[in-house]
């Protein structure tokens, strides 16, 4: 019987090795043998088209239950978080698994398996360099199977891998364990329920934080999640998520004020900008996020908030915020109790301005009005601002940081010509003389919306959508300044590419690179951010 068996599997094997078609981002489906046949009737009647791949690749984890297989033949069954496979006395049984590795490096893939005593498996990798299964057996237990980047590694980052049964032989897969070298960005979906968005991430308690908004069967509502980790590499690390506030929706913006995290937000009506802190050092539950105070509630007949953004000056909050009436906004600043606004600039303002506060506690606010870059700073209790660049072209999307000596720098997109542009101020005083002509950055098709800019290691750095190419992009200057083009030369990193998605309407060709908030967490640069069409939330974090 068992060399009967042998014999069946291996003329099904060969077939299923010499009729696989080419290289694909997706092993060859109909190339699987099918449980009802010896010689499966896909060989007779030739093989269709390989399926694409419509996953990203973002890291699966280390381990991958026997349930979470991708494809299967009739007679696999999932029991609990296995895969059983039986096959009869004159067919298969078996199952393929997806393996994701993202940026990283594979090294191998250890099977976990149980058979009866008498009974065998065949495993099976996807070879992309020669466009067929590799197989590898008769096992009669578990197995480490080495992997190859050039050979196993598919153009979306993954591996695939398959079990087989023939002859009446059984198998329960228990799980497939990972071995794989971190390389790169590593990427993880947050939040893909509802529709995310305006991102904040911030360091809290040692592990990266988010606040976002999310709508959700038309429920609007302020969250906040703190990875259980400090890297976030894993799903699993961003399951602890808190509703702050269940009917508000606009410009959530994270800060650590006094030790614990905090945020501003705009409320569900747009008539009220709000500030909560986490009663803990941590926030990572319902319960501490009491307290609520209204910043603002007296706006002028037909105005509404628009955006709000958080910072810290000592252990009082700082909060900015921007009322408009569909034409005109009015940029603000409060701290302390609130009880005193001021004015810091108004006109044809776009939502997307910044604030930041330096090392000598001195707030600044940068912002696009229309064809100007403007710059706001607080010196002596009152607000000053001036003109850095004016352009014939409209300006979106500035971001403001703060580098070494307390300089600061600010980035901004021109909607025109398209391009990511970069200034630094000389001095710590910000006097509009003290600014250096903007640089390029990038300037190859229609890139630096949703712009991010932040100091990671010292140097300033951005993070940015690509329209172009429908992906997010990082770049870091090569100076401590970046006050030089040559500091910019370098080609901007691929955080997430484009991939495929499913929403209400089918499938999407979603893209990341929304409300981008770019931060150092645990000394690597890292950025929370938005799908363009889904809303998904992501984050991702450089592992070099």
């Amino acid at each position: 019987m068992l060399r009967r068996t042998r014999t069946l599997l291996m003329a099904a094997l060969y077939l299923l090795g010499s009729c696989a078609g080419p290289a694909g981002d997706d092993p060859e489906r109909a190339a699987l043998p099918d449980g009802s046949y010896a010689v499966p009737i896909e060989f007779a009647s030739g093989l269709p088209p390989l399926p694409e791949d419509r996953r990203a690749a973002e890291l699966s984890g280390q381990t991958v239950q026997g349930s979470a297989a991708v494809d299967m033949s009739f007679n696999a069954a999932v029991s609990d978080t296995d895969l059983e496979l039986v096959s009869s006395s004159n067919g298969t049984s078996w199952g393929i698994w997806r393996l994701a590795l993202g940026n990283n490096e594979p090294l191998s893939v250890e099977v976990l398996l149980d058979l009866p005593e008498g009974d065998e498996a065949w495993f099976a990798l996807a070879n992309y360099t020669t466009g067929r299964w590799q197989f590898d057996g008769p096992n009669v237990l578990g197995k480490v199977l080495q992997l190859q980047a050039a050979d196993h590694l598919s153009e979306a980052g993954n591996c695939y891998v398959g079990v087989i049964v023939a002859g009446g032989n059984q198998a329960t897969v228990d799980r497939l364990v990972l071995t794989f070298d971190r390389t790169g960005w590593q990427v993880v979906t947050v939040e893909d329920s509802g529709v995310c968005a305006y991102t904040s991430l911030a360091e809290v308690d040692g592990n990266p934080a988010i606040a976002y908004c999310r709508d959700f069967d038309g429920n609007s509502t302020v969250q906040y999640v703190r990875s259980t980790t400090s890297s976030g590499f894993a799903a699993a690390d961003w399951s602890q998520k808190v509703t702050v506030d269940d009917a508000a929706f606009t410009s959530a913006s994270l800060a650590v004020v006094d030790g614990h995290p905090a945020l501003s937000y705009i409320s569900a009506d747009f008539k009220e900008v709000v500030y909560v802190r986490a009663s803990t050092l941590t926030g990572a539950a319902g319960a501490d996020w009491g307290g609520k105070v209204t910043v603002e509630d007296e706006m002028p007949l037909g105005h509404f908030g628009n955006k709000s953004e958080l910072a810290a000056s000592g252990s009082s909050p700082v909060v900015s915020y921007s009322i408009t009436d569909n034409f005109f906004e009015t940029l603000m600043y409060t701290t302390g109790s609130f009880s005193i606004k001021q004015e810091v600039a108004d006109g044809d303002l776009n939502e997307d301005w910044s604030m930041q506060r330096n090392s000598g506690d001195t707030p600044y606010i940068s912002f696009c009005d229309f064809k100007e870059l403007g710059f706001g700073r607080r010196i002596g209790g009152l607000w000053e601002t001036n003109t850095l660049h004016t352009t014939e072209h409209r300006l979106t999307f500035s971001s403001t940081t703060e580098l070494a000596l307390g300089r600061p720098a600010v980035c901004f997109h021109e909607a025109v010509s398209q391009d990511l542009y970069y200034m630094v101020s000389d001095t710590l005083a910000a006097e509009p003389a003290d600014w250096g002509e903007p640089i390029p950055v990038h300037a190859m098709g229609d890139v630096g919306e949703h712009c991010s800019l932040a100091t990671i290691q010292g140097r300033p750095a951005i993070c940015y959508w690509d329209r172009t190419n429908g992906s997010l992009r990082y770049i870091k200057s090569t100076g401590n300044f970046g006050e030089q083009a040559a500091d910019w030369l370098q080609v901007p990193q691929v955080v997430d590419p484009k991939s495929k998605g499913y929403g209400e309407d089918g499938e999407v060709e979603d893209q990341p690179g929304f409300h981008t908030s770019l931060a150092e967490i645990d000394g690597r640069p890292a950025v929370s951010y938005t799908t363009r069409f889904l809303g998904v939330l992501k984050y991702a974090v450089l592992w070099d």
